[in-house]
């Protein structure tokens, strides 16, 4: 073992005195060199990780986990102010499920009705299978209405995740 390491340090010590004589050499010679290369000899190490389904110990993992929020954020489709939604989509079809506040949950003659209060200030009227900006009432239940929310990226894709909103009393 501790021949290979002299051989390994003799080759390195070689390497390095042969690329030192030899730009000694080119320099003596008068060659000319352009100003991107100098006499400078860069050695560069690449370590690569093999992770095998095992964590990187070089990797601060809350630096990742902020760096890999800053991404979804900045990718994220801006969502734009309630003005603008109420022109293009009137009423309950223009606000975002965080706008409304779960009023009651009321039994109509076929299904449930959810009764909203909007940030309008009205009431808002809403059964499974309704449109808000942001999401899709999913079911609705007696003590809680189960929304289909989206989150929009700005390279088109969609993620979808499920947010129950329940009656407090």
């Amino acid at each position: 073992m501790m021949n290979k390491h002299k051989w390994l340090l003799v080759a390195a010590v070689l390497f390095l005195v042969v690329g030192t004589a030899l730009a000694q050499e080119q320099q003596a010679a008068g060659t000319q060199k352009s100003s991107e290369s100098d006499d400078l000899l860069i050695i560069r190490t690449r370590i690569r990780y093999e992770n095998l389904s095992r964590q990187d110990p070089f990797i601060d993992l809350e630096v990742q986990r902020k760096e890999k929020e800053k991404v979804e954020e900045a990718e994220l489709e801006p969502i734009p102010p309630f003005d603008e939604r109420q022109q293009k989509f009137p009423g309950v079809r223009g606000m975002l499920i965080r706008e409304l506040t779960l009023k009651g949950i009321v039994q109509g003659p076929s299904d449930l009705v959810a009764m909203f209060q909007g940030i309008d200030g009205k009431a808002h009227f809403l059964r499974e299978g309704d449109d808000l900006y942001n999401a899709k009432v999913r079911r609705i239940t007696i003590e809680s209405v189960v929304f289909e929310h989206y989150k929009r990226y700005v390279d088109k894709r969609v993620e979808t995740t499920t947010i129950s909103v329940t009656l407090s009393e």
